[in-house]
């Protein structure tokens, strides 16, 4: 959808799954990228920085306008939610988006948890954070501030004042030791100390030089904070740059600041005076092993490094959570450092109550808070319900729901992903304002052009809103019935055969090379270059063009023994149309075995497209499909005639016929139905009689039976139903029902109203009749009178 604009469409998607596009947008590591088939071809697409431009564009309209998802009806129960992070907020927008009355209690002054005071205004500016908690509070959510559990409310209280479920997102809000002598004196403070009080809106003064121990984003945050107000700032980290947690932008943007790196180092001891850091000594990692209980500790070198006149040393080497409101409740860990829960439902052991985010979890990615947060909602609404938590839910993505890349990743042209801009390194050291500016509309739909169309369903819900009847449910799931018939028909169809085996001609690298199928939908009206004839690469018009024959037939070394049937008429229908969608003259050539036109006019088809369209026919044999030797997308193909001529010739494009293979799991479905199939996958009939399985009362129609086109499949269906009704015949009239009609309208003495539906598509009555035009002095008509029957045009 962004692709092709529909930016608000896109974000509406979007919002159905995640309450904070523009703050995930922003701050989002985006493990979703590891996964997208792109990278496999160049880089992968920039999913969050979509995301960003899609919530972008949505929220400069008027907030009262925008599509949000629709709530459930109310419901009389109560939910409590603990921590106004991001899991915590997800929890309660999904609730109320079930019709909960949902309360959030926060601890601090302000909402949004480590999205307010965890990540700097550069990164995250807070107007986003606060548009997307109103929108939150728009469902009926209600946020109490400057309430903290264990002191203002307790776990029991909230039980009493009729709260069904808890939901504890308290999140980690302390900084973890680093157990080195010294660190208890003054000018050594915690990362996440440091950001909480900047993003509360202190002052915080760090001094002219700083050091930063630790690798994360959190590390990355706390560095780039000291460095706007002034500071030298020094990274020490104990790894290597490529093993740093940190995103690696936001170790790039870092160095850009002035922000310095000392990796393979930690500090040894913390000097001072008078209670006073005054500087430290650092010592040389070697490198990092496992002690007897799995933990990596450090192996020291000999190389000292002192550091003097240090102001201030931040410590950004973990997070831990403050627990002390558990009391005598089995909820915390043996440590006393996480929440225990189910890992799939985030049930705790005391019923009730559910947890999710860093609290359970440690130190994690936003998007995980926001997965939690979800997950918990469910599983509250079953506790609350009295249903099972676990049954018929997905807790992981199954592999086989993950969709492959849909070719060859060398056959895709290489196309760099597009930078998005950035403020000045310079400049923005000095600051606040954001250092990623975002993709523009064009550069976003530029990005998006570089997706793969893995073939799968987005849940973009585009059908829904088109369709009128209101007839696509995608909240369906697979249903097993048992329904008792007296026969069966089985037309699954076909599979087009793909070429991408066949080497030889060049499918899947070449990108002027296509399958009629592709070709099919170039030439559609409503296909990808609505109805304009161009080839692939450029979208250049081509002028010359070569049909290959019998490609996935008629050749035994690919399994592909038997004669498609269809390939030879859609070929020249092709050519056909293809001469008539051109406008300069095209030359069209045929490359053939032979050509099989028997029946119906075929053949009078076949003539006509040779004397009239001047179509050539080549009876050949195909050597190679290759690249044009003068370095162009054109494609160099050599051929031998039936006199064994060989001849070497140029063309734009080469559409490849494909033959029909027997569809997909036919081998599974023959053997559910116990009929036979032949050694190539088709429900071939008896020569006697044609339409019938092997089992009586199993019929066959349609290109199950063997490749064959559309009127021979009319024919079988025809032919089908007739057995079927033979063999049914004795049992008619006793399953029968009556058919309620709706109720007649009297119309006497009314005028009968007709609606005419004029189509304007492709080549046919638009080419001939301006329908818009039609259809705009009509407007102004009302109607006309044709033989006393007024006539309204209903244009499409």
């Amino acid at each position: 959808m962004i692709k092709s604009g529909k930016f608000i469409d896109a974000w509406k998607m979007i919002y159905q799954e995640m309450p904070f596009p523009a703050i995930c947008g922003r701050i989002c590591a985006h493990p979703c990228q590891t996964a997208c088939n792109r990278a496999k071809v160049d880089e992968p697409i920039q999913i969050a920085t979509l995301k960003r431009l899609a919530a972008d564009t949505a929220y400069q309209q008027d907030i009262n306008q925008l599509p949000l998802p629709e709530k459930e009806a109310d419901r009389q129960e109560k939910v409590a939610v603990i921590g106004s992070g991001p899991a915590g907020l997800s929890a309660a927008h999904f609730l109320a988006l079930k019709g909960y009355k949902v309360t959030i209690f926060e601890a601090l002054p302000v909402t949004g948890g480590m999205m307010r005071v965890g990540i700097p205004e550069y990164r995250l500016p807070k107007k986003w954070v606060d548009f997307e908690i109103d929108l939150i509070q728009r469902l009926g959510v209600e946020i109490k501030v400057n309430t903290a559990l264990g002191k203002d409310i307790t776990i029991d209280g909230l039980f009493k004042d009729g709260y069904k479920a808890i939901f504890l997102g308290v999140g980690c809000q302390k900084g973890t030791s680093m157990r080195t002598p010294g660190e208890d004196m003054e000018g050594v403070i915690s990362a996440v100390d440091m950001l909480r009080r900047i993003g509360l809106g202190e002052k915080v003064d760090v001094g002219k030089k700083v050091l930063v121990v630790g690798g994360g984003n959190v590390a990355m945050d706390a560095a780039r904070s000291a460095r706007r107000a002034g500071a030298e700032v020094h990274v020490l980290y104990r790894r290597t740059r490529g093993e740093m947690p940190a995103a690696p932008e936001e170790v790039e943007e870092a160095i850009e600041e002035g922000v310095r790196f000392h990796f393979k180092t930690l500090i040894k001891e913390i000097k001072g005076k008078k209670g006073r850091i005054t500087g430290i000594s650092s010592i040389e990692v070697v490198r990092m092993e496992k002690d007897a209980k799995g933990k990596a500790v450090p192996v020291y070198g000999d190389a000292i490094t002192e550091w003097t006149n240090v102001d201030t040393i931040i410590s950004a080497i973990g997070q831990a959570a403050d627990l002390s409101f558990v009391g005598d409740k089995p909820l915390a860990n043996e440590w006393g450092s996480r929440i225990v829960a189910d890992p799939e439902t985030l049930a705790t052991n005391v019923p009730g109550i559910f947890t999710g985010g860093d609290v359970f979890t440690g130190p994690a990615l936003l998007i995980d808070a926001v997965g939690a947060g979800k997950r918990a909602a469910e599983s509250i609404h079953r506790y609350i319900q009295g249903e099972d938590m676990k049954a018929g839910r997905e807790f992981a993505i199954p592999k086989e729901k993950i969709s492959p890349i849909p070719r060859k990743a060398e056959s895709y042209p290489v196309t760099p992903k597009v930078k998005q801009s950035h403020a000045p390194a310079e400049r923005r050291a000095t600051n606040t304002e954001e250092v990623c500016l975002g993709f523009t509309p064009e550069q976003a739909q530029a990005e998006a052009e570089r997706c793969l169309n893995c073939a799968i369903c987005s849940e973009c819900m585009q059908c829904v809103d088109a369709c009128l009847p209101k007839a696509i449910d995608h909240s369906m799931q697979d249903k097993e019935l048992e329904i008792e018939v007296g026969a069966m028909v089985m037309n699954p169809g076909f599979k087009p055969y793909d070429p991408e085996d066949l080497k030889l001609y060049g499918y899947g690298t070449l990108p002027n090379v296509v399958t009629s199928i592709q070709f099919e939908r170039i030439l559609s009206a409503s296909g990808p270059y609505a109805g304009h004839m161009v080839r692939p690469s450029d979208h250049k018009e081509p002028t010359k063009i070569a049909w290959i024959q019998c490609v996935g037939s008629r050749n035994e070394r690919i399994g592909k023994g038997y004669c498609s049937s269809v390939c030879c008429m859609y070929a020249i229908k092709q050519a056909v149309i293809a001469k008539e969608h051109s406008h300069d003259p095209l030359e069209a050539k045929l490359f053939y075995m032979d050509m099989r036109t028997p029946g119906k006019d075929f053949e009078r088809y076949l003539t006509r497209a040779k004397d009239e369209q001047g179509i050539k026919f080549v009876r050949s044999r195909i050597f190679g499909v290759d690249p044009a030797k003068d370095g162009s997308d054109d494609i160099f193909m050599r051929y031998a005639d039936e006199d064994g001529t060989i001849y070497e010739e140029t063309f734009d494009m080469v559409v490849l016929s494909i033959g029909l293979s027997a569809p997909e799991g036919a081998k599974e479905l023959g053997e559910a139905a116990n009929i036979q199939l032949d050694k190539y996958g088709f429900c071939r009939a008896d020569e006697y009689a044609p339409g019938c399985s092997s089992r009586p009362g199993i019929f066959v129609s349609g290109a199950f039976g063997e490749p064959k086109d559309i009127p021979e499949t009319a024919v079988d269906a025809s032919a089908a139903a007739a057995m079927v009704s033979r063999l049914l015949a004795p049992a008619r009239g006793t399953m029968t029902t009556v058919q309620e009609f709706p109720p007649e309208k009297d119309v006497n003495n009314k005028l009968p109203r007709v609606g005419v539906f004029v189509c304007n598509c492709g080549i046919n009555i638009g080419s001939v009749v301006k329908v818009p035009e039609v259809a705009e002095f009509a407007k102004t008509t009302g109607c006309s009178s044709y033989g006393g029957i007024p006539i309204q045009l209903l244009p499409r």
